[in-house]
């Protein structure tokens, strides 16, 4: 009996070491033993191994690449796009041959190996929804039957429907040129002198397959493959000719409603998709700036490693509370607040969140604690589910520039703390705006709210305004 029990308690440590694991952020670098510069040099994305980074595979830059291994891609999607454009073309009604076979193709699951995109979890969906491709092939089959448009139509595949952007139509590319990006995977682990032709990404039981930084892009917010008003006001031809069809209603309608008007205006008007279509190609796409990365996939290791320098104990009495402690005390009083700025402004809310978490990681390196990143249990995503031997802590995080930042305590923490059946809430505030009687009317509201909740709530306020040196004071 007693060495049944002993053998339960060793598969259950050794579960939880496994999800430990499974947890901690891992890049590809750390995965195959090299540094992040090496990868860099090589050209080759840095990705987390656990959850997708913000770039996408932009077909401009696709286009344009000298890299050997993708030099035929834009002509192989080009192609495929011909067969597609045939299969509609040829269609008499939905349903018949033609109409299957374009279905049956138009079929695009997320390429999880590369581990890129917006996808909120370990694995993402792709182009697989049978009602959104019907959609998509419904209206592409129409826009085709007005005669107007070419077999470059699906390079324009956002204008079918507002629920494509870029992140989708990446994984339309990411499929149809997956060989190339196999070869090219193949050729790297050659070239760092690997065994394997291939690595496993313990996380998602998955091979892992890299992507050259020279045909990426981060996804825009809105994220769509181009931004139609940049295309149309850059063309003084197409925008004069879109005035004389809609006149003022262009400038106040949303994105999505704008691309809905493009689509219905290619339908009627044949000028209207070839001033669209020169437009488009004609607008640049400016290269991802790798070294500030603003996203912080290939940054963020980096700085957080010399950040935080040693390793500290949780113990039996977890006081998770002293990371925050340090954390706060390094962003505002060691200049850590300057790590998340580029160019005088604060980056995006999610390359806060990867610090932090990673910083939590190495405060705690030794020792099996498991940080969920947007973990979803109904009720949305959470930032962190934070799981020690002893205790569960739900951590939301937000700027305080973020107009949800009363809602976020309000109703998304305590949402996700009975969805996870969790008492311990931590609402970390990165405070990025200045001082105001307006301000410290949110602060008052947002400990009133934290006090009143039936949980244990520690609201964190972390100063991360970029403060002048005592220097300039002392010059003043």
């Amino acid at each position: 009996m007693e060495r049944s029990y002993n053998i339960t308690l060793k598969i259950i440590d050794t579960l939880c070491f496994i999800l430990y694991k499974i947890n901690m952020l891992q890049t590809l670098a750390e995965l195959l033993n090299v540094t992040n510069e090496e990868l860099k040099k090589l050209g080759v994305l840095n990705v987390y191994l656990n959850y997708d980074s913000g770039y996408y595979i932009n077909i401009k830059l696709l286009e344009k690449t000298d890299n050997p291994f993708f030099k035929s891609s834009y002509s192989k999607i080009l192609e495929h796009f011909n067969v597609l454009y045939d299969f509609l073309k040829d269609s008499k009604k939905e349903g018949d041959t033609f109409w299957k076979a374009a279905f049956k193709m138009f079929n695009y699951p997320e390429v999880n190996e590369v581990c890129i995109g917006l996808a909120k979890g370990k694995f993402g969906k792709g182009l697989t929804s049978k009602k959104l491709r019907i959609e998509i092939l419904r209206n592409a089959k129409e826009i085709i039957d007005s005669g107007n448009v070419n077999d470059k139509i699906f390079l324009y595949l956002e204008i079918f429907s507002e629920k494509v952007g870029v992140d989708l139509f990446s994984d339309m590319i990411a499929n149809i040129i997956l060989e190339d990006i196999k070869n090219y995977t193949r050729h790297i682990n050659q070239t760092l002198n690997k065994e394997n032709e291939y690595y496993i990404n313990e996380v998602k039981n998955k091979n892992v397959y890299y992507l050259p930084l020279e045909i990426l892009s981060d996804i825009p917010t809105p994220k769509f493959m181009c931004d139609i008003d940049s295309c149309i006001t850059k063309n003084q031809e197409v925008k004069n000719h879109m005035n004389d069809i809609i006149g003022s209603e262009w400038r106040n309608r949303t994105s999505e409603e704008k691309k809905r008007m493009v689509s219905e205006m290619i339908k009627n008007d044949p000028k209207v998709y070839s001033e669209f279509s020169t437009a488009y190609e004609n607008d640049e796409t400016e290269l991802y700036d790798f070294n500030s990365d603003k996203i912080g996939s290939t940054k963020l290791p980096e700085i957080a490693e010399t950040f935080f320098t040693t390793s500290h104990s949780l113990g039996q009495n977890v006081n998770i509370m002293k990371f925050f402690d340090e954390f706060k005390d390094k962003m505002e009083n060691n200049n850590g607040a300057s790590l998340l700025y580029e160019n005088g402004k604060i980056r995006r809310e999610t390359y806060c969140q990867t610090f932090l978490q990673i910083g939590l990681q190495l405060y705690y390196r030794n020792n099996e604690i498991d940080i969920s990143r947007e973990c979803n249990l109904g009720r949305g995503p959470l930032d962190f589910k934070i799981v020690t031997t002893n205790q569960k802590f739900a951590l939301e995080i937000k700027k305080f520039s973020n107009p949800q930042i009363i809602h976020g305590i309000q109703t998304q923490l305590p949402e996700y703390a009975k969805a996870e059946k969790i008492e311990n809430l931590i609402y970390v505030v990165f405070d990025d705006i200045e001082d105001s009687d307006a301000k410290y009317k949110k602060i008052n509201l947002i400990n009133s709210i934290a006090n009143d909740l039936p949980y244990k709530v520690e609201v964190v306020y972390i100063d991360v305004r970029i403060k002048k040196s005592a220097s300039v004071y002392e010059g003043e």
